[in-house]
């Protein structure tokens, strides 16, 4: 695979606790977003989670990868692992990249979220549900929609990524009702 030093690189610093940041010129972005568009086409899985740890550890977010990001977590036929990496590498890419623009994440990013939080897996919800806190949206429709998928009392003593996502809700809520 092509970028795999970069991935082990990657691998190697994670364990040894250092935050990874490589440092790509626009020709490897390139090469890399059309890698990632080829693995999504052949839905690889294991190609796109070894694309995706490359993408989310780059130093600066690249708009290029942001329309591939949005396909991928539309996408019906992408695993849960697929997805909950993708999100990570949606706040670098998306999130963070247009904060630091001035802009906010596109409306269909907002509407993939929603869809999200009311995924099966536990894990995607509470990935989603941080994509819309660090976002701090506050929309009606965003509202509402987090209020439905609340995880009830008892079933978060069970899962820990439900018992997260009921804090993060409580969170978002409080800062609702901060800004009213």
């Amino acid at each position: 695979m092509e970028f795999q030093s970069e991935r082990d690189q990657i691998i190697i610093q994670l364990k040894a606790g250092i935050k990874p940041r490589l440092e790509f010129e626009d020709w490897q972005y390139q090469r890399l977003a059309a890698k990632f568009d080829q693995a999504l086409l052949e839905l690889d899985q294991e190609k796109l989670k070894n694309i995706l740890l490359v993408i989310t550890y780059t130093n600066f977010g690249n708009e290029i990868f942001e329309a591939l990001l949005l396909n991928l977590i539309e996408h019906p036929k992408v695993s849960a692992s697929v997805v909950v990496f993708a999100l990570g590498a949606c706040q670098l890419h998306i999130v963070e990249r247009r904060n630091k623009m001035g802009e906010l994440p596109s409306q269909k990013f907002v509407q993939a979220l929603l869809k999200l939080i009311e995924h099966s897996e536990p894990e995607v919800v509470n990935w989603a549900l941080r994509m819309l806190f660090l976002m701090n949206q506050s929309s009606d429709s965003i509202k509402k929609s987090v209020r439905a998928i609340k995880p009830w009392k008892l079933s978060t003593l069970f899962n820990s990524y439900k018992k997260d996502s009921r804090l993060i809700i409580n969170e978002m809520q409080r800062s609702w009702s901060l800004t009213k």
